[in-house]
């Protein structure tokens, strides 16, 4: 192999190494473009999983104080706490019932 055809085949190494490197740029661009936009989604998705957190504490909330009102009202407050659906049965008299 002759001088020349070595320096022509160094570049031609070359050349393709370097459109190798540009390919790895691009696919690095597109990745951090990717993840941008998932950081960007997961940040949407916490917010609003705090909004429903908020929420359902919200109603809680506000079922715990009509069971309160409610057991004022029967004077079962017992069962107004436990949602008057324990696993125990419910007993009048000598009969037994079960939910």
């Amino acid at each position: 192999m002759t001088s020349l055809e070595i320096i022509s085949a160094l570049e031609e190494k070359i050349e393709s190494l370097l459109g190798y490197v540009s390919d790895l740029e691009s696919e690095k661009r597109d990745l951090l473009n990717q993840l941008e936009e998932k950081d960007a989604a997961i940040s949407e998705l916490n917010s609003r999983i705090e909004a429903l957190e908020g929420e359902r504490a919200d109603v809680s909330s506000r079922v715990e104080h009509m069971l309160q009102k409610i057991a004022s009202v029967t004077g079962k407050e017992g069962e107004a706490s436990q949602g008057g659906h324990g696993n125990e049965p419910q007993r009048e008299g000598n009969f037994e019932f079960t939910d």
